[in-house]
């Protein structure tokens, strides 16, 4: 059984403020996770070029690909 972390990394764009509420879109998080911190977008600093995705360089293997497919 694989279980997974109850935090994600997102980036994204906020919508509006309502008094103590923060309404974000775009974010790719399932239902119910926790927003635990959010920063500042700063292009100097987030905006990295000439990046490596080191693992997924060569992409996934489709035959070694499983799913339960809950989220197709």
């Amino acid at each position: 059984m694989v279980e997974f972390t109850p935090i994600g990394l997102s980036i994204v764009e906020i919508d509006r403020v309502e008094a103590n509420r923060i309404f974000v879109r775009g974010i790719d998080l399932l239902d119910g996770t926790p927003i635990l911190d959010i920063k500042p977008y700063i292009q100097s600093f987030d905006n990295i070029k000439d990046t490596k995705d080191g693992w997924y360089e060569n992409g996934l293997d489709p035959l070694t690909v499983r799913s339960d497919k809950q989220f197709a």
